[in-house]
């Protein structure tokens, strides 16, 4: 993983760089710090991603959200298992390692999560590396946390939002985002809903960051709550009921 420079601000209302307290972050085991930059950085479009830039850009844009992916410690994230793990996907790709379905539904019927799982990182690291395709090892080494979690989303979300703020290149690239996405090539030439999309990577943050110090991060900052009101026209009697969300639809005038 490349590294980049990277920065983060306490009040993103200034726009002097030279104002701004800087934050050092921790990449790939060295500690950088931040260049001013005097231009924004764009996202290159694969084909149909327009709305995927859209998106990350909105992201980025969020301050709160920038900051506390930064924060998570990479022994949280798997980072030093990343290369291991992609190496390890390729091989899967291309055949070389195969495991059995039956044996996947073993390990989730003993109650592990399907994304816990089914990913190819951890699923590659526990048959091949670790448990030889034996399942009951796998079992035992998933009970005693001893097959890393590799947060890939969140570790090339923090790399993307990394080279925007610092990067050298007018634009970068989405294709490590997407791959993490577990997205093929034909992928990025269909246009998807951008909504959906919120949802679903707002998800897969939130259940990466489940097992960390920052669990609370997306409700933190995206959840609100709507109130209902029913109003009986015979006693006068106000029922209310609660909802939280994590977005809500507004509607525009004219």
């Amino acid at each position: 993983m490349a590294e980049a420079e990277v920065k983060d601000v306490k009040n993103d209302n200034k726009t002097d760089d030279s104002e701004q307290n800087v934050e050092k972050l921790t990449t790939s085991g060295s500690i950088v710090m931040a260049t001013k930059r005097n231009k924004f950085v764009g996202l290159l479009n694969q084909r149909a991603t327009c709305y995927l830039n859209s998106l990350l850009q909105s992201m980025y844009f969020t301050p709160e959200l920038r900051r506390g992916l930064y924060e998570l410690p990479e022994d949280e994230l798997g980072v030093a298992y990343l290369q291991e793990t992609e190496e390890l996907e390729k091989k899967i790709a291309n055949g070389e390692i195969q495991t059995k379905e039956e044996d996947v539904a073993s390990l989730m019927a003993s109650g592990f999560s399907a994304p816990r799982v089914t990913s190819c990182a951890n699923t590659c690291l526990f048959f091949d590396a670790k448990a030889n395709n034996d399942v009951k090892k796998a079992e035992e080494l998933l009970k005693s946390g001893k097959v890393p979690s590799v947060k890939k989303v969140i570790i090339q979300l923090r790399q993307l939002f990394a080279q925007l703020q610092n990067g050298d290149a007018d634009s970068v690239s989405t294709k490590e985002i997407t791959k993490s996405f577990g997205w093929l090539n034909k992928e990025a030439t269909v246009q998807h809903d951008a909504h959906e999309l919120n949802r679903i990577l707002l998800d897969a943050i939130e259940r990466s960051i489940n097992d960390t110090n920052q669990k609370t991060l997306v409700n933190d900052i995206y959840q609100g709550q709507t109130i209902h009101r029913t109003l009986c026209l015979e006693c006068s009697q106000v029922s209310i009921t609660k909802e939280t969300f994590l977005d809500i639809m507004v509607e525009v005038q004219n």
